[in-house]
C-alpha cells in the first residue's frame, strides 16, 4: 500500500511538472539529506509473525543533519544514505498515527532522565508496534537466542506519561488566597506537576519541590502562574525516503500539542501583629481579659472579638483604615478609648502597639496617737520585698495612688513621746478596696512621776551621809 502510494506521489509531480530529472521531483517533495549512523554494539531486534521470526535488524543511532531519526520499516532494509525529506501530510499515514508517534519519541528517549541506551530501544520499539507491527519483538545482546534486552520498564514508564500527557496539576484552575510573605503548599496528586514549567509574574516566590509548590506572595495583589507544558526540542515531523530507491523510510517527530494551564493567587492581606503594652512602663501586658474587636472605617464593618494571648495577637487585614475597640481589659488596667491606623497597599507587614493605663485607687495613710495627729514615716512593699513607696503623714495623714496588687505597709519611725507601731499591715488593693483608709495607731512614751516628800526624805538622807562623813574623818 505504502509502495503504491509513493508510486502515485510521483507520477502526480511528474504530470505537473514534466519529466524535468530527478532534481525537480526531490525540489518539490523536499531537501536532500545525509543520513549517518553510529554503530552500537550487541543491540538485536527480532521480528516475530504468527510466532515465526520475520525479520531482524542491528539497532543503530542514525542522524539527518545532525538530528535523531527513528526507523519506521523494520523489514525493509537501508540501502542509502541519500534520502529526500517530505512532510507528514503526504505519506499516506492517518494524523491518528502522527500524534501517537510524536507522543512516544516526545516521551521517550532524550525526554528528562531518559537517556540510557534502554529507553532509546524502548522508544524505537514503541513506534515499529504503532505503526502496525504489533506482534512480538524481542531484543537480545547477540543472535536471536542471545541475552534478551529487558526494557519493560522504561516502556512502562513511556506509556504511563503518554497516558498522563493531557493531565494537568490537579490544582489547575484553583483560586488561593495567601497572605502577604505567608507561605501555601499545593500538593498535585496526579504527579504531573514535573511534565510542566512555571511561567510568572511580580513580587512573589514559587519553588517546584517533586510534586508539590511552594508559593509565597511577598506584596499585595493578584498573581497568576502559568504551567507550560515541557517542549524538548522544536522541530516539526517529517518522514524521509528515497523515492528513485527501494528503502527503508525514517522519520523524525516533533512534539505533540501540549495543553498548559494555570492557577490564581490573591495576596490582598496582610499579618498584623498586635502587642499589649503597659502605657507607661511599655512593657507587654501578659494578664488574661484583654478582648478587642477592629472596625473597618471603609466600610463600618467589625470583625470578630479576639482575645490577647500572653500580650501578642495576630490577624490577617486587608488594605483600609480601621479602629482598635476595646471589650475588656485585664482587672489592673483601664479600658483603652480606641485606636486607628490604616494598611496601605504597599504594606507587607505591620506591628501595632495597643497601650493601656494602670488603674490607681487613692489609698489614706493615717498615724495618730487616740485624738493627736502625727508626722510619721512609713514604707510600702510588694509581696516579693521590692520597696513600692515611702511616704511622711502630714498633721497625721497622707493621699497616695496605688495600682492594683497586694502590699504590706510598715510604719518606720514616730515623733518623740510616742511608740512605733510595729504591726505589719497588709492591704489588697482592686475596684472594692479603692478609697481605703490605713490607720497606724501609736501608744504614748510613759515617764516616771516622783512626789515632793520622797524629794525631801532623799535630800535630809543626803545631809546626814554627808554630816556623817565629816565626824569620822574628825575623830580618825
Amino acid at each position: 500500500m505504502k509502495r503504491f502510494l509513493r508510486t502515485l506521489l510521483c507520477l502526480g509531480i511528474i504530470t505537473i511538472f514534466g519529466i524535468k530529472g530527478a532534481e525537480v521531483v526531490y525540489a518539490d517533495i523536499g531537501d536532500h539529506v545525509n543520513i549517518t549512523k553510529y554503530e552500537i554494539e550487541n543491540v538485536w531486534g527480532y521480528h516475530y509473525k504468527n510466532g515465526e521470526m520475520w525479520g531482524y535488524v542491528n539497532l543503530p543511532y542514525r542522524y539527518a543533519d545532525g538530528k535523531l531519526v527513528y526507523c519506521i520499516e523494520p523489514d525493509i532494509r537501508i540501502t542509502t544514505n541519500d534520502y529526500i525529506t517530505y512532510d507528514f501530510k503526504r505519506s499516506g499515514y492517518s494524523e491518528e498515527t502522527r500524534k501517537q508517534m510524536e507522543l512516544v519519541s516526545y516521551y521517550g528517549y532524550k525526554y528528562d532522565g531518559h537517556d540510557s541506551l534502554k529507553y532509546y530501544i524502548a522508544t524505537q520499539d514503541l513506534l515499529w508496534r504503532f505503526f502496525g507491527y504489533t506482534d512480538d519483538i524481542r531484543w537480545t545482546t547477540g543472535g536471536e537466542y542471545g541475552e534478551e534486552i529487558d526494557i519493560s520498564v522504561e516502556k512502562n514508564e513511556i506509556l504511563n506519561l503518554i497516558n498522563k500527557h493531557n493531565v494537568l496539576p490537579d490544582f489547575n484552575n484553583s483560586i488561593n488566597e495567601v497572605n502577604v510573605n505567608e507561605s501555601i503548599e499545593l500538593v498535585d496528586n496526579n504527579y504531573v506537576l514535573n511534565n510542566y514549567d512555571l511561567e510568572y509574574e511580580g513580587d512573589i516566590e514559587v519553588i517546584k519541590d517533586d510534586n508539590r509548590l511552594i508559593i509565597t506572595p511577598k506584596k499585595q495583589g493578584e498573581y497568576i502562574i502559568n504551567f507550560i507544558h515541557k517542549k524538548n526540542y522544536d522541530t516539526n515531523t517529517y518522514l524521509y525516503d528515497n523515492f528513485n530507491t527501494s528503502t527503508q523510510s525514517l522519520a523524525i517527530f516533533g512534539a505533540p500539542e501540549l495543553i498548559n494551564g494555570s492557577i490564581k493567587i490573591i495576596s490582598n492581606k496582610i499579618e498584623v501583629d498586635f502587642s499589649k503594652r503597659d502605657e507607661e512602663t511599655k512593657e507587654i501586658i501578659m494578664d488574661l481579659g484583654n478582648k478587642i474587636k477592629i472596625k473597618n472605617l471603609d466600610d463600618n464593618t467589625y470583625t470578630d472579638i479576639y482575645e490577647f494571648n500572653d500580650g501578642k495577637l495576630s490577624l490577617s487585614l486587608r488594605e483600609g483604615n480601621y479602629l482598635i475597640e476595646e471589650v475588656s481589659s485585664s482587672y489592673s488596667y483601664s479600658i483603652n478609648e480606641g485606636l486607628e491606623f490604616t494598611i496601605s497597599k504597599d504594606d507587607t507587614y505591620k506591628e501595632i502597639d495597643f497601650f493601656n493605663k494602670k488603674v490607681k485607687c487613692e489609698i489614706t495613710i493615717f498615724s495618730i496617737s487616740g485624738d493627736i495627729k502625727l508626722d510619721s514615716d512609713y514604707e510600702i512593699y510588694d509581696l516579693e520585698g521590692n520597696l513600692i513607696h515611702k511616704g511622711r503623714t502630714t498633721n497625721g495623714e497622707e493621699r497616695i495612688q496605688l495600682e492594683y496588687g497586694s502590699y504590706i505597709i510598715k510604719e518606720i519611725s514616730v515623733p518623740n513621746g510616742y511608740k512605733l507601731n510595729e504591726n505589719e499591715i497588709n492591704l489588697e488593693v482592686n475596684d472594692k478596696s479603692c478609697a481605703s483608709r490605713v490607720t497606724f495607731n501609736n501608744d504614748k512614751v510613759i515617764m516616771p512621776v516622783t512626789s515632793k516628800e520622797s524629794s525631801l526624805v532623799y535630800f535630809i538622807i543626803i545631809i546626814l551621809d554627808i554630816v556623817g562623813y565629816a565626824f569620822v574623818k574628825k575623830n580618825s
